[in-house]
């Protein structure tokens, strides 16, 4: 059973929308159709409409299955979708304490019917001596075939009030009245009958970055919105937003204007994030047409004051359909998808390598110092000294460990650097890796000896052992050279590799993103092992 009973009333509204901007009718299409305003209550403050049998000449519209759309419609419905000449929904504020109400208006060319399915689970009422099909429950839809070529859907209070047809003067019937009927669609909103229902509406809505804040006083300067959609160029869909005087007009502009900007420039760094010129010509190209189109869009959406009105108006071109652009487009997508991707291996390698760490620990009763040591002097980096918990046991053999990084007989070996500390965001073609430990007289390495789990007293979670650092602090593998940490700058060396932070290693094995913007003392309370500082999470 196809009944539209069994649908809640948004779903109703959706199901009857789509029927009516599928329609297409053989009869011929009107330059400019006459808006019928029958039936609409003076209670109502929007409504959308349009003209499925102008659409109908629409060639966008000529491979629509217009044929089964009508033997379906007459089946399940009992009317024949591609007869209808006219289509309005409306919606109404909250009423007696029901939620907002909405109604639709189905004007045909022809006789119709309503089908079974919509109303054998009715009861039929009367209202002005007109019948109509009540439903059950108080907001699902109810049905009336007026007259045979209209059909008015909507829940039962707000239907009778439709049924009723008593001509009023409301600001709604007075805007549909003074509006063109030349758009394939077009939506009427006013604004003044339901102005403190909106702004209490909007009273909860969380903080947003200020040109987006000031959107939502919008209300304050409008008395309707405007929206007239097309599908055919050249014909432009467009807002306009009718201010209570110029006044108001020119701060709507104001508003509509920086908050264009301010989304142009979180599009072009939306877009852009991750993708770093260091990957070559075809990563600069992407951010420079990013930033172009940025700039056509914002051009090509610039709000137009004239009097108390102000439009926003946009042609399609079908040409931004291309497949060019949508490559272009789909570029940074791909960006992301791949700085990502990249993010997720570099996070899964330092936590190879804290296992590493802790699999020493386990061994040696402490994690490895930065390096090892002869006379005072640093040999090999502990990159090599972990080489064995990182299955790389033969590597690690082959070292003489007694010698320095860049002894004749190691020097050799650099070139065998282990893919475990190659990070994927670095083109690296001198065996040099950016995953170092923090060094410092407070930091968890220090000197010759390494510390044990018992002496992270500030606790192994809050604890920072080794971080992803800038390319530019990369080292040579197995050279002992580390990060070392800059009390007066904490985070010298870190936050340019990644967008907004770095990934850093604790000493209980987790790995974090830390923002750059974590306050100072913060990240030091994170190099110091035994500071006895309190960390706010």
């Amino acid at each position: 059973m196809h009944s539209i009973l069994q649908f809640r009333p948004l779903a109703a509204v959706t199901l009857a929308t789509c029927l009516l901007a599928s329609s297409a009718g053989t009869a011929a299409a009107q330059a400019d159709p006459k808006l019928n305003l029958d039936h609409i209550p003076d209670q109502a403050v929007g409504a959308v409409f349009l003209f499925p049998q102008t659409l109908a000449a629409k060639p966008e519209l000529e491979l629509l299955p217009t044929e089964v759309i009508a033997a379906a419609g007459k089946r399940d419905y009992g009317f024949n979708p591609m007869e209808i000449e006219q289509a309005i929904a409306l919606i109404a504020p909250p009423m007696g304490g029901n939620p907002p109400s909405w109604g639709l208006i189905l004007h045909f060319s022809a006789p119709q019917g309503l089908s079974k399915d919509l109303t054998q689970r009715t009861e039929t009422r009367e209202v002005d001596n007109v019948k109509y099909f009540a439903a059950n429950r108080a907001l699902d839809p109810s049905f009336c075939l007026y007259k045979e070529k209209t059909i008015l859907i909507a829940p039962e209070s707000f239907l009778t009030l439709m049924i009723a047809n008593q001509p009023a003067e409301s600001e709604l019937r007075t805007l549909l009245s003074q509006s063109a009927t030349d758009a394939d669609a077009t939506g009427i909103l006013a604004v003044e009958p339901v102005r403190d229902l909106i702004n209490q509406a909007l009273v909860g809505a969380p903080p947003m970055p200020p040109p987006i804040q000031q959107l939502l006083t919008l209300p304050d300067h409008l008395d309707s919105v405007h929206i007239g959609l097309n599908i055919s160029p050249p014909d432009a869909t467009f807002i306009r937003l009718a201010g209570r005087d110029e006044k108001s007009a020119e701060e709507v502009e104001r508003i509509l204007t920086e908050a264009l900007a301010f989304a142009k420039q979180l599009f072009i760094a939306q877009s852009t994030m991750g993708m770093r010129l260091e990957e070559g010509a075809v990563a600069e190209a992407t951010i420079k047409y990013l930033t172009r189109a940025g700039d056509v869009i914002e051009n090509k959406l610039k709000p137009v004051r004239e009097g108390d009105d102000v439009t926003i108006s946009a042609t399609f071109n079908p040409a931004y359909s291309s497949s060019a652009v949508l490559a272009g487009l789909l570029l940074p997508a791909v960006q992301q998808a791949r700085e990502a991707a990249r993010r997720t291996q570099s996070r899964n390698t330092l936590k190879q390598i804290a296992l590493a760490m802790h699999n020493y620990h386990d061994v040696f009763t402490e994690f490895p110092a930065h390096a090892n040591y002869e006379k005072k002097k640093p040999l090999l980096s502990w990159r090599v000294h972990v080489l064995p918990y990182l299955d790389q046991a033969n590597l690690y053999q082959k070292f003489h460990l007694d010698e320095p990084w860049d002894s004749e007989h190691n020097k050799a070996l650099i070139k065998e650097m282990p893919a475990i500390y190659q990070n994927p965001n670095m083109n690296n073609k001198d065996f040099k890796t950016n995953y170092l430990l923090v060094t410092g007289e407070d930091a968890a390495f220090f000197g010759e000896e390494g510390k044990r789990i018992r002496d992270f007293t500030d606790g192994t979670s809050n604890t920072i052992l080794a971080v992803e650092a800038n390319e530019d602090q990369a080292v040579i593998w197995t050279k002992p050279d580390d990060l070392e940490f800059d009390e007066e700058n904490p985070f010298q060396g870190l936050g340019q590799l990644r967008q907004g932070g770095f990934l850093a290693m604790f000493a209980d094995g987790s790995v974090q993103f830390i923002s750059i913007n974590v306050d100072e003392d913060t990240m030091r309370a994170f190099v110091t092992p035994g500071g006895g500082e309190v960390i706010q999470r």
